[in-house]
């Protein structure tokens, strides 16, 4: 299966047609908004161009995006 084929399969499963839910946290804490029902909405909250590549590095990796922001599909306890 190609690339274009496995990417296409993985976004119907995750039913990413209707965008996907982004949790921002900002120093640990939830920012305000969260959850988020696009990566473009959660950039665009944060002051981040909305084609920006930010969260699709960093989404659940616990790793800092400008060492201030952390992106995650579900919400951390």
């Amino acid at each position: 299966m190609s690339h274009f084929e496995l990417k296409r399969k993985f976004t119907i499963e995750k039913e990413g047609r209707k965008g996907f839910q982004v949790y921002v946290y900002e120093h640990g804490k939830i920012f305000h908004g969260s959850p988020f029902n696009s990566y473009g909405s959660a950039l665009e909250a944060i002051g981040i161009k909305k084609n920006s590549k930010a969260i699709f590095r960093t989404i659940d990796t616990d790793k800092f995006y400008k060492q201030k922001y952390q992106f995650y599909s579900y919400k951390k306890e």
